[in-house]
């Protein structure tokens, strides 16, 4: 009986903590180059991933690769997210929560 409930306490540890994450939005916009049908989430951790993105996604909103730029990337990372073309409109994407899951 004791074994048993060693066991469970182990798997119990082993189980991933989840953790939110605060998060501010920085803007909401229509005037990103994304062509794509499908959504998409990019992770952006320093300014040559911005640099990457211009010619592809930010060229027709350089103000928002500017503001992307100002972000100090040694404490934060940004998250683009898109969702894609459709063929019609009002469709939006709100970012409602963010979390980290990581082993115990």
């Amino acid at each position: 009986m004791i074994l048993l409930g060693l066991l469970m306490l182990a798997a119990t540890a082993c189980q991933p903590q989840e953790r939110e994450l605060p998060f501010e939005s920085l803007a909401q916009r229509d005037r990103i180059n994304y062509r794509e049908e499908s959504p998409a989430l990019l992770v952006i951790t320093n300014d040559d991933e911005i640099d990457a993105l211009v010619p592809s996604v930010l060229a027709e909103d350089p103000a928002l690769a500017d503001e992307l730029r100002q972000l100090d990337y040694d404490r934060v990372f940004a998250i683009l997210v898109l969702q894609g073309l459709k063929n019609t409109g009002g469709f939006s994407v709100t970012v409602q929560r963010i979390s980290s899951a990581a082993a115990a």
